[in-house]
């Protein structure tokens, strides 16, 4: 769904509060099952161990149905997604 769409969601956090995409920072390992991603969008909280966008003013990140979405071009994928 993520390739067809090019779009990463993301919902609230467990604690509550607005819906985040959330990420891990850097490459996949060899051993890894996942996908890497681009995306020209800084995070808005760079600092956490994993880079989260929120919702924003200018639409590049945005609130749908408390969805939040991120536009992405996935790079890399590690996994049979047939």
């Amino acid at each position: 769904m993520i390739l067809r769409s090019g779009e990463l969601w993301g919902g609230p956090a467990r604690w509550g509060g607005p819906p985040r995409v959330k990420a891990y920072r850097g490459g996949l390992r060899d051993d890894d099952v996942g996908f890497e991603f681009f995306t020209f969008v800084e995070p808005n909280f760079a600092d956490n161990p994993a880079p989260q966008w929120g919702a924003r003013a200018d639409g590049s990140v945005w609130d749908e149905d408390g969805t939040a979405r991120l536009r992405v071009l996935v790079t890399k994928v590690s996994q049979n997604i047939a």
